[in-house]
């Protein structure tokens, strides 16, 4: 990680929208005006996020493991993993290597995406050539109660 990209990071954000493009320029907000997420970054390179629909609808068995096939579609609009991460200040890059996840075939892939901050917020974003995606965060305050950047979705596990 380059050092002067090493304090911009560490914090846990909550998600404000999600937006794609495609190569037609039609785009979607992934999430709704409501979205539901967090992603966080700590000091020592470990990075995760969880993002979901708050459309889903909940586990036929939930509670019990493990998730059957009737549970899977509880999980769509669901992305999740874990891993390292490195900051690249000169092409204000940051790379998430992935090693776990709800999709298998993201492990030990390496996510690269443009970064922005503004105040508060941090932009991720990156276009691969059949679309274009922006992931605009707020950082969340380390004082704040656990409940911060809480929505409708209070209650929800």
């Amino acid at each position: 990680m380059s050092n002067g990209a090493l304090g911009l990071f560490p914090g846990t954000y909550r998600l404000v929208s999600m937006t794609r493009w495609d190569a037609t320029g039609d785009h979607v907000d992934v999430y709704g005006s409501d979205p539901l997420g967090r992603t966080g970054y700590d000091d020592h390179g470990r990075m995760w996020v969880l993002l979901a629909s708050p459309k889903r609808h909940g586990l036929a068995n939930a509670g019990s493991t493990p998730v059957t096939a009737t549970d899977r579609g509880g999980l769509n609009g669901v992305v999740g993993y874990c891993g390292s991460y490195s900051v690249d200040s000169a092409t204000a890059t940051v790379i998430h290597r992935v090693e776990m996840a709800i999709e298998p075939r993201w492990i030990g892939k390496l996510f690269v995406r443009k970064y922005e901050f503004s105040g508060d917020l941090l932009t991720l974003s990156f276009n691969d050539g059949a679309r274009h995606v922006r992931t605009l965060y707020q950082r969340l305050s380390e004082n704040a109660p656990a409940a911060a950047g809480a929505s409708s979705h209070a209650g929800r596990i």
